[in-house]
């Protein structure tokens, strides 16, 4: 193994790889060189971390992967590019990175890490494409003024917090690709408005809507078997959820106390809500389900 340094980067090589480890911090732009000494480089660890003078950057292709705290803290850093040989974001890749205005994921990323994101409060759009099979925890907590998100089709999992307290989100898709979601993926999203979870998706995670005061709308599949605890706690402007029959469990404080949940009849949301004392009416439909939402249906509200 062997260190070099060259143009205030400081570079690893070893088997046949090269890997840039640490930076000048004075560095405000800084292009990225494919190889060093001959060798490719493949990844960046650390390297910039709490670079307050770094605005821009530039990666070649054959990047493979950005490593943990690669660009902790940059908090100037505007502008950088993905290129399509990128596979892995690591944790606290670009945690605190303020001013980062634009990220455009390629078709060849596999994974973003936890807190990767966090506090980049200047992002307003994120794609997360289909081939990346887990969002990491807190990965894009606290950013602040994303107004558009989509989920691509082929994500899977989507760890704690990934988007909590996001405030600009307005409307939510979560594909139907989705094994896995941990808690409080979407909590305290504060102009969160409609929510659609596609058919494949099998459970609402504990809080994954709490504290989403404007939530008026959700969209459930005939796939969600459970929904946890505080799944929809204080979600105040939910007035009505369709509950599916397949739904097998519900915990007894999944909803606000004024939503009104819309079952079918002998269901199991039906006897839980007789159960735990919910408020409910029976849906009789004819046609389509949806008119359910804001139309007269046989039935009663309990309390």
């Amino acid at each position: 193994p062997k260190v070099f340094v060259v143009n205030g980067l400081t570079s690893f090589i070893g088997n046949g790889e090269a890997y840039v480890i640490d930076s000048d911090k004075t560095l405000t732009s800084v292009t990225i060189p494919a190889t060093i000494k001959g060798v490719p480089v493949v990844g960046i660890y650390g390297a910039f971390r709490d670079n307050n003078n770094l605005t821009k950057v530039t990666l070649p292709e054959g990047i493979k992967f950005i490593g943990e705290y690669a660009f902790y803290n940059c908090y100037n850093l505007a502008e950088i590019n993905f290129p399509q040989s990128l596979t892995t974001i690591g944790d606290y890749a670009f945690n605190c990175c303020q001013s980062l205005k634009e990220v455009n994921f390629t078709d060849s990323l596999t994974e973003i890490g936890e807190w990767a994101f966090y506090y980049c409060r200047s992002l307003a759009e994120i794609t997360i494409p289909g081939s990346v099979k887990s969002i990491g925890g807190h990965a894009f907590y606290c950013c602040f003024n994303i107004e558009n998100l989509v989920i691509e089709y082929g994500v899977e999992r989507i760890e704690y917090g990934a988007f909590y307290d996001c405030d600009k989100l307005v409307e939510v898709v979560i594909p139907g690709s989705i094994t896995y979601i941990n808690s409080c993926i979407f909590e305290c999203c504060d102009m969160l408005e409609k929510v659609t979870i596609e058919s494949g998706v099998k459970s609402i995670s504990w809080g994954m809507f709490a504290n989403c005061p404007k939530l008026t709308t959700v969209n459930l599949p005939e796939t969600i078997t459970y929904i946890e605890g505080s799944a929809f706690n204080q979600c105040t402007s939910l007035k009505t959820i369709l509950i599916p029959e397949s739904v097998t469990s519900i915990s007894s404080d999944s909803f606000y106390v004024t939503t009104i949940l819309v079952v079918y009849k002998d269901s199991y949301a039906h006897q839980f809500a007789v159960n735990n004392n919910h408020l409910y009416f029976v849906a009789e439909f004819t046609e389509n389900p949806d008119i359910a939402y804001g139309t007269s249906v046989s039935g009663s509200v309990k309390d």
